[in-house]
């Protein structure tokens, strides 16, 4: 069964929005899936589960399960993830890994178990430098999914799929905007992964968090006067998740 982690050593590029939107959208298709937030510290996929409830009043239309790892002393972390995730996914359930800025304790672990690792970055150049730096010299995310790979080899196992979102994207045409696309490409042959899509910048992300909400949310049937940004932004994951190989939500 898919298992899908969501990673990024560098904090601030919207890892648990995105593990959540993508939750949602498996669930809506009638599929089960099961976020795991690893993140012991932000827990921004548990505060936004409660929120959920809260805001929904306990129905949460489609089922988003969100798993937390509680810190313990007895230094039993890493096997406590790995079983967690190995229980979720033998359910027969999708399982997604909201992991933290860093990285955590339980990345290795993570990349070792997933199917496909998704990397949002922010649309800068200096975001990149997690994936590898201006001589090709991987980064500390590169450095990861570079070891994993080779774990893998060696196990005869079969090769980690990568895919890269650039997420926040500004709605303006500008020479950064560029020199990211340029440099992303250049560096999707060298370290052999995909750029699966993007998704603009818009306030309505926050908005829909804060709420607990995702943007399927907002096309349930019933609900009228559904706002222009939504409708694009909706657009743009349809993409992205046809990029990631994963079923549109219409």
């Amino acid at each position: 069964m898919q298992v899908i982690t969501i990673a990024n050593t560098k904090g601030g590029v919207g890892k648990s929005t995105l593990a959540l939107h993508l939750a949602a959208a498996i669930q809506r298709q009638g599929l089960s899936a099961s976020v795991i937030d690893a993140d012991l510290g932000q827990r921004s996929a548990a505060w936004f589960l409660e929120r959920r409830y809260a805001r929904l009043n306990g129905k949460a239309g489609e089922p988003i399960s969100v798993m937390t790892l509680a810190r313990k002393p007895d230094g039993t972390l890493v096997q406590r993830f790995t079983e967690l995730v190995k229980a979720e996914r033998d359910k027969g359930r999708r399982v997604i890994i909201d992991t933290p800025a860093g990285g955590g304790r339980c990345l290795n672990a993570a990349l070792d178990l997933s199917t496909l690792v998704v990397t949002p970055i922010n649309e800068s150049l200096m975001d990149l430098n997690a994936i590898a730096d201006d001589e090709g010299r991987p980064g500390a995310l590169g450095q990861k999914m570079e070891a994993a790979r080779e774990r893998r080899e060696a196990g005869q196992r079969p090769k980690l799929e990568w895919r890269v979102v650039v997420n926040r994207v500004s709605p303006l045409i500008s020479r950064n905007a560029g020199k990211v696309g340029d440099r992303l490409r250049l560096l999707a042959e060298a370290r052999d992964f995909e750029i699966a899509g993007h998704l603009v910048e818009r306030m309505l992300y926050r908005e829909l968090f804060e709420e607990g909400l995702t943007l399927f949310d907002l096309f349930r049937p019933g609900l009228d006067d559904v706002p222009e940004s939504a409708r694009k932004a909706r657009d743009e994951m349809q993409t992205l998740l046809t990029g990631l190989g994963l079923p549109a939500v219409l």
